[in-house]
C-alpha cells in the first residue's frame, strides 16, 4: 500500500508505471459528519440520517458550535485527532502549519529550480484567491499575500475580518462535503452578462440541481429563482443556517445538513 500524488512518476522521466498492477482509492479530508463521530457526537449524525429537522432545529446551536470548530480545524485526519484528544486549537494549528510545510516542500522538489518561487508565490495567493468575488484565478495578484492562518478567535467567535470572507469559507466547506460523493459532477455556473450566478451546480446520476450557498441566515436567493424559472429546473436548493424549510420551487438546507444531500434526494419526492 502506498500514498502519493504520483508527481514523481508523472513528471519524471525514465521512471515507469505498473499498469494493470494498482487499484487506486481516492481520499478525500474528513467530513463534518465523520469529525462529528470523532468526537464523540454520533447522535447528530444519525438525526440528520433520520431527516428529523424538528429534533435538528432543537439542536441547532450545539451543532452550530461543532461547525464553527470543523471549520478551524478541517478535515485533515491528524488535525482532527489532535482536536479530539487534546481540545487544544494551539495544536492543531501546529499540524496544520506542518501539513501546509510539507505541500510547499512537495512543489518545491517536482519544479524546475527556475520557477520554484514562482510556483510558491501562486501556492501562497490561493487563500486570497477564493475569497474574492470574481471566481478566476487572476495571476497578477499572486504577490498580494494570503488570508491564511486566522486567529482562531476571528473564526469561532466572530469577528469583522470574519464577515469579509466568511462567504469564500463557507462555499468551500460546501464544496468538500459533496465532492466526496464520486457520483457527483459539480460547476460552477454565471449568467453571459455577469448579471446571476449559482455557487454549484450538481449533478447527481440522472438528476441536476442548482445550490446557492449562504454563510448566515440571509435567504434572499435572487441569482437561484431567475436560473430555476429560466431552464425549468425540478430540483433547487438553498444551504445556509436557516432551519429546514421546503417551498414551492426550492428547498433550503441547514449547512450542517448538506453532506446528506445525496440520500434526501434518493429518499423524498425528488428521487
Amino acid at each position: 500500500m502506498a500514498a502519493g500524488s504520483l508527481l514523481g512518476i508523472a513528471l519524471h522521466e525514465g521512471t515507469s508505471f505498473p499498469v494493470g498492477k494498482v487499484d487506486f482509492c481516492n481520499l478525500y479530508p474528513m467530513t463534518f459528519r465523520e469529525f462529528l463521530r470523532a468526537c464523540g457526537q454520533e447522535r447528530f449524525v444519525e438525526l440528520m440520517d433520520s431527516q428529523d429537522f424538528t429534533m435538528l432545529s432543537n439542536f441547532k446551536s450545539k451543532i452550530a458550535n461543532y461547525l464553527r470548530t470543523y471549520y478551524f480545524v478541517g478535515g485533515m485526519p491528524e488535525a482532527v485527532e489532535t482536536y479530539v484528544k487534546t481540545r487544544n486549537l494551539d495544536e492543531v494549528r501546529a499540524v496544520q502549519n506542518r501539513l501546509l510545510m510539507a505541500y510547499e516542500n512537495n512543489l518545491s522538489k517536482h519544479a524546475p529550480a527556475e520557477i520554484v518561487t514562482k510556483t510558491r508565490m501562486v501556492w501562497n495567493s490561493i487563500p486570497t484567491q477564493l475569497s474574492r468575488e470574481n471566481k478566476k484565478f487572476v495571476y497578477g495578484l499572486v504577490r498580494e499575500g494570503a488570508m491564511s492562518r486566522l486567529n482562531k478567535r476571528i473564526l469561532l467567535e466572530g469577528d469583522r475580518l470574519f464577515e469579509e470572507f466568511k462567504g469564500a469559507l463557507t462555499e468551500q466547506y460546501v464544496l468538500q462535503q459533496l465532492i466526496v460523493h464520486e457520483e457527483n459532477d459539480i460547476f460552477y455556473w454565471s449568467a453571459e452578462r455577469g448579471t446571476g450566478e449559482i455557487d454549484f451546480l450538481v449533478q447527481m446520476d440522472d438528476k441536476i440541481g442548482p445550490i446557492e450557498v449562504k454563510a448566515e441566515e440571509n435567504l434572499q436567493a435572487k441569482s437561484l429563482r431567475i436560473f430555476v424559472q429560466k431552464y425549468n429546473m425540478k430540483y433547487a436548493v438553498r444551504t445556509s443556517m436557516s432551519d429546514y424549510r421546503e417551498q414551492e420551487w426550492m428547498v433550503n438546507f441547514p449547512l450542517y445538513y448538506i453532506g446528506n444531500l445525496n440520500q434526501y434526494y434518493q429518499d423524498t419526492k425528488y428521487s
